[in-house]
Parts: structure tokens; C-alpha cells; sequence
């Protein structure tokens, strides 16, 4: 991918789950997240994998804090700088009443 080529993936929490699908970033680097507009408000925390059919263990930043971004209803949240080594995420939030699609930005 062009370093300069801004790109979006799709993805869902589907209802009464929790988590997401897996984006697999191909390189890219996770810069934002969109929020939907129908989201029941709540906090994102993360699971990665070193492949999309491994184990996927939360993500913890240098100090051994779980990472985590406080969301609403649609919103774009940026600066997630712990997500860019990773290729292999998914997104865990509260239980949803219904399936959620999330827009994941990458550079």
C-alpha cells in the first residue's frame, strides 16, 4: 500500500457477541476508528493475533495497561499508536443489541 493512500475496512460486532471480526491490516497501520451511529456508548479493547487463525491475546500497551478507547455513537478516534506492529485485530466491546459495523482506518 502507498504510505500516502489513506484505506477503510469493514467490520462487524455482531449482536449479543461482543467481538468482531478480524481485520487483517496487510501491512497497513490501524490510524482511526468509526464508530456507527445505532452503538450502544461504551469501551473498546483489543485482541490481536500473529495470524488471522491464531490465538488472540488483548493487547496491553508499555506500562501493562489493557488497551482501551472510551466510545460513542458516531465518532472517529485516532492515535491508537500500540495497534500499528500488529496485522491481526479485533475490536471487543460490551454486548450489542444488534449487529454494529465499525470502519477501521488505515495508512
Amino acid at each position: 500500500m502507498n504510505p500516502d493512500t489513506t484505506g477503510k475496512t469493514l467490520g462487524t460486532i455482531g449482536s449479543n457477541s461482543g467481538t468482531s471480526n478480524v481485520f487483517d491490516l496487510r501491512g497497513a497501520r490501524l490510524v482511526g476508528i468509526e464508530t456507527p451511529n445505532t452503538l450502544t456508548g461504551g469501551t473498546i479493547t483489543f485482541q490481536a493475533s500473529v495470524a488471522d487463525d491464531g490465538t488472540f491475546r488483548p493487547v496491553y500497551d508499555v506500562a501493562n495497561n489493557q488497551l482501551s478507547v472510551i466510545v460513542g455513537t458516531n465518532q472517529i478516534h485516532t492515535d491508537i499508536p500500540e495497534l500499528a506492529p500488529l496485522r491481526h485485530v479485533k475490536l471487543i466491546m460490551g454486548t450489542q443489541a444488534a449487529d454494529r459495523i465499525f470502519t477501521v482506518i488505515t495508512k
